[in-house]
């Protein structure tokens, strides 16, 4: 009951996950965030709301595009979500967060909306051809998108995504996850607290 009220005070929003499918993602770590995923699909968005989820490894893969979380529609992302969400390959971060932001871009009607990118990686980039400073400059033409950036322990790029983050100026978030499913599942819970936080003092 609580968390549907947070949900009816916070709006409609427009969220893109995009998650980390790379090989060392097997295992513990992608189980809980697809069932992090999971239950903030569930029990934080409503009929209302667009969510989309794009995955990555060496390449950028779209899970499935912006989708009303409607009841019907929610079964069918959680089997997407469960499903299509398969681990290998290497990992190009930026590429992905150019390609989530192009896509949050193509979302013509953003009024009264809470815009965020939640995306979650346990590694640094070692197949992008983007940069971080692309990133930064498809933020830049999207100030109103709140970037949640989760990592899986301590990376070697952990500053550059911090500066990333802080392109959406206070919408943004960096967590550093501890390296364990209760580590995940404690930092999604954090990023839509925060979603949710940041809407409610916007739009209340």
């Amino acid at each position: 009951m609580q968390a549907q009220m947070r949900m009816l005070m916070a709006g409609s929003k427009d969220l893109a996950f995009t998650l980390d499918v790379s090989g060392s993602m097997s295992g513990t770590f992608i189980h809980q965030c697809r069932t992090s995923i999971n239950e903030i699909i569930d029990s934080h968005c409503g009929q209302n709301d667009l969510v989309a989820l794009l995955v990555f490894d060496n390449t950028v893969r779209q899970v499935f595009d912006w989708t009303f979380a409607t009841d019907g529609q929610k079964a069918v992302m959680r089997n997407l979500v469960n499903n299509d969400t398969r681990i290998g390959g290497s990992t190009a971060f930026w590429d992905a967060l150019v390609a989530t932001a192009r896509r949050m871009a193509k979302v013509k009607d953003h009024k009264g909306r809470s815009l965020w990118i939640c995306t979650l990686t346990d590694g640094g980039d070692n197949a992008s051809r983007s940069t971080s400073t692309s990133v930064i400059a498809e933020l830049k033409k999207l100030p109103q998108v709140g970037l949640i950036a989760i990592t899986v322990g301590v990376l070697s790029n952990e500053a550059e995504i911090r500066r990333v983050c802080e392109a959406s100026r206070n919408r943004g978030l960096f967590i550093r996850a501890e390296a364990s499913g209760q580590g995940i599942q404690t930092a999604f819970r954090a990023a839509i607290q925060h979603m949710e936080d940041y809407a409610v003092q916007q739009f209340t």
